[in-house]
């Protein structure tokens, strides 16, 4: 908006200039000097004739449109700076969540160890909720609720579990530390 307020006042301005220089048909007033002196008076401050509006407009608005295509690149360069800044704030946080979840289903495992240890739980049928193939998780924590762990490996493992449950390779490993953990 200000480019185009600025390409009106110069047209303005081209405009008043070319209507002062405008020869407007009367002869100068010329009292005591030759015609020969008076056309090199004249072609000495004769002043260069104005270029018409419309090639001063055309060149301001070729200047904005210009001006407008910088700017518009710049916004392009800032939004992917963002979006890449974004993405790699995503990636770094889903390899953190992704360590903290291996981190929690290999302490799980250890405490469950240690709790199969000191309770001699020992049975050999695996439920099948307890499988990759046959997971489910209502049934799983059912298991693990009616096990004789300690109420902090009951927690441990569910909760590793449910925050497996939407990457195959992490609950292949909850699940594991799991079974292990009920002796299975």
């Amino acid at each position: 908006m200000r480019k185009l307020i600025w390409v009106v006042i110069v047209a303005v301005v081209a405009a008043l200039g070319y209507l002062l220089v405008k020869d407007n048909g009367t002869p100068p007033v010329m009292s005591g000097l030759n015609e020969e002196a008076a056309t090199e008076s004249e072609a000495a401050t004769a002043v260069e004739e104005p270029a018409p509006i419309e090639e001063t407009i055309e060149e301001a608005v070729t200047e904005a449109a210009g001006d407008a295509a910088a700017a518009l690149e710049k916004a392009k360069e800032a939004v992917s700076e963002a979006v890449q800044g974004a993405t790699d704030a995503a990636n770094d946080a889903a390899d953190s969540a992704m360590e903290a979840t291996n981190d929690a289903a290999e302490a799980t495992g250890e405490a469950a160890e240690e709790t199969m240890d000191s309770a001699g739980d020992a049975v050999s049928d695996t439920p099948e909720a307890l499988t990759l193939d046959g997971f489910d998780l209502d049934k799983a924590k059912e298991a693990i609720d009616n096990s004789s762990l300690g109420d902090m490996a009951k927690t441990t493992l569910k909760t590793a579990i449910e925050t497996a449950q939407d990457s195959p390779e992490l609950l292949q490993t909850a699940l594991e530390k799991a079974r292990e953990a009920l002796g299975f």
